[in-house]
């Protein structure tokens, strides 16, 4: 799992030229992506001649990325450069004194309001949430403070105080009981609260099928349509207000309710005939096959996915062929409705519509589009061992949201291996996965099977943690992540297709 460091270099003389330390660069950088290493960036001090390279690489590749980068230097800008210890370290872990950006947005959106009614005043409270989330580090706290509209000085004396109250310990750089009792009551209680703008409304079409109102479906439909995303929040809070009490709803009086709306919002754009002809687009289309033409219906869309995800060999999940359905029905609908006012009526080759489909594939399963040029054996190890690396990486994060990502990687990765060890074709969606797995595993090897349903316990229980977690919070997910990780080994010991 690539990690990130600073190497430094001292150069024996000067580049020979202004430009030649950036070509230099720039030539080791595209040798080291060759070899899976990034160079992020860099910053040269002429005075002292040190070079400080920023690269995201896995540590057993960093004495070969140096070794790169030395290369470069000394054919390209002229230097002869060494190795320069930086700190205790010659590759020191770069790490950035701002938090993640889902972090920095809590507390940004902390600061603004909210902390009131707690034991601690303000600015003290703003000090220890900041301490907590950079790793209780004290000068990381004060550097990042600026960043966050804090002012560096306040955080410094608000961090004193917090010490002599006994609720840290700077020395230690710790929390001590009474700031983890308070942070694990006013965190949870600060995070954002979803609101839905319509709750467990069912939208019955015109087949008779039936479905839970989705916001974000409604929001993608009225983009795609072209309306204004600066329109689509007030069309979502009035179309609350209009369907709050309801149970059913039908969808041709769902899409008449926003015609409306759109209409009354831009009387001059014609978005409401827009909205409805892209919503009924696929009624005016027609696809040839052989001498006939079939309407493009949710069967004959499901069926056409399931045949193009199941080219690899493997199995598509129900749920995968269901996601795939409905971005191919986007892409036909934008595809056939950019006429401004609408259109009459089209024709489709069955070849056009599958070649969208086939487009459409890796957005759903890039594990499709990766088993054009690996076997489901290869790939399931090569995902395998970089999701065990996620996950050890995740448990080593000092930086919350950064270790609910890294951890989300990591189970992605393995239970998409487990699922091409099944046979089945894994999306790129947790959920889709563990649900699919979970169906599957009398499909693996019994030496697998158990260890494959308690990795599925744990990646469930890994999904649904908060990304900004409290401190008790922070604890349940480090020991599922523990746990996630040795029962990956154990499968890895079990099961030989793991390299």
């Amino acid at each position: 799992m690539a990690q990130e460091f600073l190497v430094g270099f001292r150069l024996s003389e000067p580049p020979r030229a202004g430009e030649a330390l950036e070509a230099a660069l720039s030539e080791a950088k595209a040798s080291l992506e060759a070899m899976g290493v990034a160079l992020k960036g860099w910053d040269y001090d002429g005075s002292e001649r040190l070079l400080l390279v920023h690269i995201s690489a896995p540590p057993e590749l960093l004495e070969r990325a140096a070794e790169g980068i030395a290369r470069a230097l000394s054919g390209t800008a002229g230097a002869e450069a060494r190795l320069e210890k930086l700190s205790r370290d010659t590759f020191a872990p770069a790490r950035s004194a701002v938090p993640s950006q889902p972090v920095a947005g809590f507390l940004l959106r902390a600061a603004s309001g909210g902390l009131e009614g707690y034991p601690l005043g303000r600015d003290e409270l703003l000090a220890l949430l900041l301490f907590y989330f950079v790793g209780c580090d004290r000068e990381r706290a004060i550097l990042a403070a600026p960043f966050l509209g804090l002012d560096s000085d306040a955080v410094k004396d608000a961090l004193d105080g917090l010490a002599s109250k006994g609720y840290v310990d700077l020395a230690k750089g710790a929390l001590l009981k009474p700031a983890e009792r308070l942070l694990n009551a006013a965190i949870p209680a600060s995070r954002a609260r979803a609101g839905r703008a319509v709750e467990g409304v069912r939208v019955v079409d015109e087949e008779g099928n039936v479905e839970v109102f989705s916001a974000e479906k409604l929001a993608a439909s009225l983009y795609g349509s072209g309306v204004p995303q600066s329109l689509i929040p007030a069309i979502l809070d009035s179309l609350g207000a209009s369907l709050r009490g309801r149970s059913v709803v039908s969808k041709r009086a769902l899409v008449a309710m926003v015609s409306a709306l759109l209409e009354d919002l831009e009387p001059d754009a014609g978005a409401g005939v827009r909205f409805a002809s892209y919503v009924y687009a696929l009624d005016r289309v027609y696809v040839r096959v052989g001498a006939g033409l079939s309407k493009p219906r949710w069967s004959f869309l499901r069926r056409l996915s399931r045949e193009v995800l199941g080219e690899r060999g493997l199995t598509p999940p129900p749920r995968l062929v269901e996601l795939h359905a409905e971005l191919l029905a986007r892409e036909v609908r934008e595809l056939v409705s950019s006429a401004p006012w609408g259109f009459e009526g089209r024709v489709l080759e069955l070849e056009e519509v599958k070649r969208l489909a086939e487009l459409a594939a890796p957005k759903v399963s890039v594990a499709w589009l990766e088993l054009r040029s690996a076997g489901a054996g290869e790939l399931a190890s090569e995902y395998w061992s970089r999701g065990v690396s996620g996950v050890r990486a995740a448990a080593e994060s000092s930086d919350c949201a950064e270790r609910k990502e890294l951890a989300l990687r990591g189970v992605l990765l393995l239970s998409s291996a487990l699922l091409l060890l099944a046979g089945a074709l894994p999306s790129n969606f947790v959920r889709v996965n563990l649900g699919a797995l979970r169906s599957r595993l009398s499909k693996l090897p019994e030496d697998v099977r158990i260890g494959a349903a308690r990795l599925c316990t744990l990646s469930a229980a890994v999904a649904r943690s908060p990304a900004i977690a409290a401190p008790r919070e922070s604890r349940k997910l480090a020991k599922a992540l523990g746990e996630l990780a040795e029962v990956a080994e154990r499968l890895a010991s079990a099961q030989r297709f793991i390299a």
